[in-house]
């Protein structure tokens, strides 16, 4: 109904018709252009690029010569303190190896003092023991005659009870 009105319109004014369509054209002709415009932003900016990826390249590949030269060197020092440390490891050893040898013989020094003082307290023992010896057997001898004694009075003193004990009953 509306686009009705406005043909009538139209009819009516054939110079708002014509403004109406310059109005399109125009809108039409600016769209256009701005769509040009962009094709041609585009169109710079992939040249742009596409002459800024040469440089691109060369400097990422600069980048990546740069992190393996580094690399390298790393190793080459890592290599150089290793064998820098095995050097001073072999120039060490000959003094490492004395040392240890003189803490075994430390050791087997102390141990040596020790099993001589073992001995000599073992002779020690060995004499005292030997000089008590007749004293000990000794006293063991007298122990041995005391409790002989005391069973034999024992058994004389059963002995009597029992001969008393039969005495009376015989009588």
């Amino acid at each position: 109904m509306k686009s009705r009105r406005a043909d009538k319109r139209s009819e009516k004014n054939p110079e708002r018709l014509t403004n109406e369509q310059a109005r399109k054209k125009a809108s039409f002709d600016r769209e256009q252009t701005i769509e040009e415009g962009q094709k041609l932003d585009e169109a710079k900016r992939a040249k742009k690029r596409a002459a800024e990826e040469p440089e691109r390249l060369a400097k990422e590949q600069a980048r990546e010569k740069a992190s393996f030269d580094r690399e390298q060197l790393i190793e080459e020092g890592q290599r150089e303190d290793k064998a820098r440390r095995a050097r001073k490891s072999a120039a060490e050893e000959p003094e490492r190896l004395a040392k240890e040898q003189a803490r075994e013989k430390a050791s087997f020094d102390r141990e040596q003092l020790i099993e001589e003082g073992q001995r000599v307290n073992k002779a020690k023992r060995a004499r005292k023991s030997a000089a008590e010896e007749p004293e000990r057997l000794a006293k063991e001898q007298a122990r041995k005659k005391a409790s002989f004694d005391r069973e034999q009075a024992i058994e004389e003193g059963q002995e009597a009870r029992k001969l008393k004990t039969g005495k009376q009953s015989s009588e």
